[in-house]
């Protein structure tokens, strides 16, 4: 699952600022494995359930499950916000101009300075 934030949010950015409708399409592709996987991965507990489980292991099963959750809820608002926007842009053929893009670009460049 981390895999795919990653990529998602490495492919998102160019996608957002100069990519092709398929190319936001196929970022946009991603967080629907990222569910798939979040579905299936929520289920297995169901599954192995009909055991018995120590205190720990509940604990333990509890805080993995919640770690899941977060992570598919990361890729959410990457899709719904800035992916929608992208292909919304892409299919009306409105483009950011190229100082908007220097901008973006500086911007998220700051951030990631800052965060080291």
């Amino acid at each position: 699952m981390v895999d795919f934030i990653n990529r998602m949010l490495s492919e998102n950015i160019p996608a957002l600022l100069n990519g092709t409708l398929e190319q936001i399409r196929e970022s946009s592709a991603i967080d629907d494995k990222m569910d798939i996987l979040y579905a299936e991965v929520v289920a297995y507990p169901g599954e192995v359930g009909k055991k018995e489980f120590t205190d720990f292991q509940v604990n333990e099963l509890s805080r993995l499950l919640a770690v899941v959750n977060d992570l598919e809820n990361l890729g959410d608002p990457i899709e719904t916000n800035a992916l929608d926007l992208a292909d919304q842009c892409a299919t009306q053929h409105l483009h950011m101009s190229d100082v908007t893009k220097k901008v973006k670009m500086l911007g998220g460049s700051a951030c990631r300075s800052r965060q080291e």
